[in-house]
Order: structure tokens, then C-alpha cells, then sequence
């Protein structure tokens, strides 16, 4: 088995050219990422319902079940890396991994936070979700909705040819930066088909240009220490856009996202989100719903826990007295 390829980084000699993905590779890594996503909607859907039971599941005990399900994708090779699963106090550590002996149990009252991915003969995985299983405090509502609206920020950017990531990492930061938060970590960096899941010369820290084919991770995140710790991951590939009027011609770039993974709403408080946020987060779990259904069709319970995603509403629900009301 293939693992622990986190920090593998190619040689400088070769940076540029393996960076460039041509559409081959591109079309490889969005095959794995289907098969990927289709694996972390089963995974989230069993730890739910094994929650909602009464059972116990330590951080590594999950870790290892998520493994199994992405063991058999078609071309699984192994984890791409040493996989994060956390909670509480340890979701707040951007880089802690669980141990058997000294894992601890998922709290039902805190964020729970899994940055992990699979390694396939096609394409390396790397996403992030975080998630909570019981009533979210106002605390974590809104500094969840921040991290969102940052990772939008990024989604959603249209730049011109010459533009580096750089640039483009304070539209991620000033989402926080509005409430004096800083996630003190890169907001992404250059991304591998194959073993490289750490590969430049591309990211959010480099003034080296972005160009079709490069593909970049997004990951803002927000960690209070001792507590709990908060974290979006998706995986962007550059390409280039059509802008209204074209003006300055066929010089736009944008991105593709090619994580297909649903991200919880629970934690998101809708009157901190525009108009056009709003509608990204329910297009975006949507189109997981269509893309990722017609592969769950022999699992009842995921496919239950992805249409409810796809369709319910934004936050808790307000009822009488101010009383919370989820819309599952």
C-alpha cells in the first residue's frame, strides 16, 4: 500500500512542466475524485447514524473505516496521506493525526473535522470537510461561515493571465480578517495527479503565475486553541473563462472545482451570507447530489444522508421562544 505522500514535493528540475496538467491527467483526477467523494458521502453517513445510535467512534476508528470504504474504488493504491481526524481540541492542531492508543472519542457538542484523501492509479485525493453532530454554538456558527465564505471567495475568483496565487490569498483571509481571525497556515498549495500531493511551483504563497492545468487545493480554515478547530478543503483546477463583453479579450482564468463532496450546512449562518453565497453553497451540494447518486444506489443510508443535504436548509431554524429547530 501506497501512503504517506503528504509532503512530497517534486524536484525543482521538473516543477514546471509536471505542474501543467493536460487534460488527460485533468480528466484522471476528476475520475478519482468522483470515486473519492462518493467514499467520503458513505463514510459521513455511517459515522452520523453510528453517532445518532449511541455509539462511542474514537478519531483513528474512523479514520480506518473511511479507509476501507475508499479501499474498494477502482484503483485504489493506499491513503495519498497519514489521514487528519479530529475533534474538539485536536480539530484545532491544522496538522495533528490520530494515534489507536491515544485517540479520542468524536464529541457530539464540537466540530468534528476529517482532512484525508485517496491515492488512485488516475489521480491523488486531497479534501476536507468539517462537520457537527449535535447544536453548534453561536461561536462556531459564525466562524464556520467565515472559513465558507473564504473558501467561496476562492472558488468563485476570475483573474486575468499573469495573476499568482498570491494575489489571490487575501480574498480567502479577508472573510476573517472582518472578525480579527487569521487561520496562520497557507490558504492552499500546488497540487500532484500522482504521489505529489504537496507539488509547485504553484500556491497561495507564491508569486509564480497561475496557469490552465496548474491545480491548487483551497483550504481556509479557523482553529481555537484548546477548543475546536474548523477547516474547507477543495481541490481547484486553472482554466480559463469567458467573461461578459470579453473585455481585454481571452485573458480571464477561473477555476474548476473538482471536489465533489457536500459541505454541511448545519454550522452556516445564512443572515452573514449574500445572495450569491447562498446560492453557491446549494448549487454546490446539489450538483454532489447528482453527480454522486447514481454511484450510492446500493447504499440506502448514504443515499439518504446526500439528498437530505442537497435539499435542506441553511443553519438551525428558528422556532417559538427562539428555541432551535434543525431541518433535517
Amino acid at each position: 500500500m501506497l501512503t504517506h505522500y503528504r509532503y512530497t514535493v517534486a524536484p525543482s528540475w521538473v516543477e514546471n512542466t509536471m505542474a501543467v496538467k493536460n487534460e488527460t491527467e485533468l480528466e484522471g483526477l476528476r475520475q478519482a475524485y468522483l470515486r473519492d467523494g462518493v467514499s467520503f458521502v458513505r463514510f459521513l453517513a455511517w459515522l452520523e447514524a453510528k453517532l445518532a445510535d449511541g455509539y462511542d467512534i474514537t478519531e483513528y476508528e474512523a479514520a480506518s473505516r473511511l479507509t476501507e470504504f475508499r479501499r474498494h474504488n477502482k484503483y485504489f493504491m493506499g491513503i495519498a496521506y497519514k489521514s487528519i481526524s479530529a475533534t474538539g481540541s485536536n480539530a484545532a492542531l491544522p496538522h495533528y493525526t490520530p494515534r489507536k492508543s491515544r485517540a479520542k472519542m468524536i464529541e457530539r457538542d464540537s466540530p468534528y473535522l476529517n482532512d484525508s484523501g485517496g491515492q488512485y492509479r488516475d489521480g491523488t485525493c486531497d479534501t476536507t470537510r468539517t462537520v457537527h453532530f449535535g447544536r453548534p454554538t453561536q461561536e462556531q456558527c459564525e466562524a464556520y461561515t467565515r472559513v465558507l465564505q473564504g473558501h467561496i471567495a476562492i472558488d468563485t475568483a476570475v483573474f486575468p493571465e499573469g495573476t499568482s496565487g498570491n494575489q489571490l490569498d487575501v480574498l480567502a483571509r479577508k472573510a476573517l480578517w472582518r472578525d480579527g481571525l487569521n487561520y496562520m497556515h497557507g490558504t492552499g498549495h500546488g497540487f500532484g495527479s500522482f504521489l505529489t500531493v504537496h507539488e509547485g511551483p504553484q500556491s497561495f504563497a507564491s508569486s509564480v503565475a497561475l496557469v490552465p492545468g496548474h491545480v491548487i487545493t483551497n483550504e481556509p480554515g479557523f482553529y481555537l486553541e484548546g477548543k475546536w478547530g474548523l477547516r474547507i478543503e477543495s481541490a481547484l483546477a486553472v482554466k480559463r473563462v469567458k467573461t461578459k463583453g470579453e473585455f481585454n479579450g481571452n485573458v480571464w482564468l477561473g477555476f474548476e472545482r473538482l471536489t465533489c463532496v457536500p459541505i454541511q450546512t448545519r454550522m452556516v449562518k445564512e443572515t452573514m451570507l449574500t445572495k450569491e453565497e447562498r446560492s453557491w453553497l446549494k448549487v454546490h451540494n446539489q450538483r454532489c447530489y447528482e453527480r454522486l447518486a447514481p454511484h450510492l444506489k446500493d447504499d440506502k443510508r448514504a443515499m439518504k444522508w446526500l439528498k437530505r443535504e442537497a435539499e435542506r436548509g441553511i443553519g438551525l431554524a428558528t422556532g417559538p421562544g427562539g428555541m432551535n429547530i434543525d431541518w433535517d
